[in-house]
């Protein structure tokens, strides 16, 4: 096994990257298109219970964690026919899609702009705005926010707190380096429920889909981040990448625990806040397996299953190379790594089976 350099320290402090742009992310996000019709029904009761603004105001949605906005034309589209149905067309809709500021934002506002069923194109008096500034802090002034919606972002953490040996998955890690994770996460998620208890309205909801996990903490695709984790050490071991490099890698994200999920709304100041109306926990086939179960075919599964797993992995992974590789050393590693990694994913489909767990929430504020 390439065991990590732990003489070289990591930037800890990086916070979580942005996805792969120029639509490569919208190209390869199956499994999000798929989770999020899940999240339709909370949508729709968190609809009819939100109080209309007052004349004169706008009705404000917050897209929290767009990305490149493929997943979320769907969801905005059936939230403009929702709100329509209580709000006449005199009451301006104005949504605002939500990135970190390296978001690729002009893929977003092509598909706004440009797509036949955009939500802009579903009823008049509809606006779209975008706001490049991370969740963790506040993104809108007080009680603006009517709904609030986050499909598979609040996952990612704000920072890496701290080197995980030999693995780039918390999980994996030894118990003690597990327990900084899971404090990040914590505090992460506290912050994030603390700003948009202070942006919404009265009466307003928010609608949360979110990595999740079982009760012993379990994703549901350890198999293919072994899998991954393995390729990376290979590459250690035939000299093509550093092993100080290896050791700073890690994909800065935590799926939570129901218990994590819900213990916010429990103790502590937002009690007085927010209350958590539904949560449910979901167990969501990776569709790649699902139609690798159909026709068997192990080339076609280990590309789209590759693809998914490197627009949200490769600036993570990759983007933090040392200091002398140039734009092109990076990028050709990269092509190298996951050229190995779908070789894997052909030659045993059945190591990267997943079965991926989310939570659900709709959450109301007092």
């Amino acid at each position: 096994m390439a065991t990590r350099d732990r003489n070289t320290a990591p930037d800890s402090s990086r916070g979580p990257s942005v996805m792969v742009g120029g639509d490569y992310y919208n190209r390869n996000s199956r499994l999000q298109q798929t989770a999020i019709q899940f999240g339709l029904p909370l949508l729709e009761r968190a609809i009819q219970a939100i109080p209309l603004p007052d004349p004169g105001s706008v009705y404000l949605v917050a897209d929290y964690g767009s990305s490149e906005g493929k997943n979320s034309m769907e969801v905005m589209r059936e939230v403009v026919r929702l709100i329509r149905r209580r709000a006449p067309e005199s009451v301006p809709i104005v949504i605002v899609h939500n990135d970190q500021p390296a978001n690729d934002f002009r893929s977003l506002f092509t598909l706004v702009d440009r797509e036949a069923d955009s939500y802009l194109q579903t009823s008049p008096n509809v606006f779209c705005y975008a706001s490049g500034h991370s969740f963790f802090e506040r993104v809108f002034p007080p009680m603006q926010v009517s709904l609030g919606w986050s499909s598979i972002a609040v996952h990612w953490l704000s920072a890496m707190p701290a080197p995980i040996p030999d693995h780039i998955w918390n999980t994996c890690a030894p118990p003690d380096v597990h327990a900084a994770w899971t404090e990040q996460a914590r505090r992460d998620w506290q912050r994030f429920l603390e700003h948009r208890a202070q942006e919404l309205r009265p009466g307003g909801r928010l609608v949360i889909l979110g990595g999740g996990t079982d009760a012993r903490g379990a994703c549901g695709a350890e198999g293919l981040l072994h899998v991954v984790n393995a390729t990376l050490q290979e590459m250690v071991r035939a000299g093509s990448l550093r092993a100080h490099e290896y050791f700073r890698m890690a994909v800065p994200a935590y799926n939570r625990t129901r218990e994590e999920f819900e213990q916010p709304f429990r103790t502590g100041s937002l009690q007085n806040m927010l209350v958590l109306e539904e949560f449910r926990h979901l167990v969501l086939p990776e569709p790649m397996w699902v139609r690798y179960q159909q026709d068997h075919d192990a080339a076609a599964f280990a590309e789209g299953l590759t693809g998914f797993f490197r627009a949200f992995t490769e600036p993570c992974l990759f983007g933090g190379l040392d200091p002398d590789r140039t734009p092109e050393d990076s990028r050709r590693l990269a092509d190298l790594y996951y050229a190995s990694l779908q070789r894997r994913l052909a030659d045993d489909p059945e190591t990267a089976r997943c079965e991926w767990h989310m939570g659900l929430l709709l959450i109301a504020k007092h």
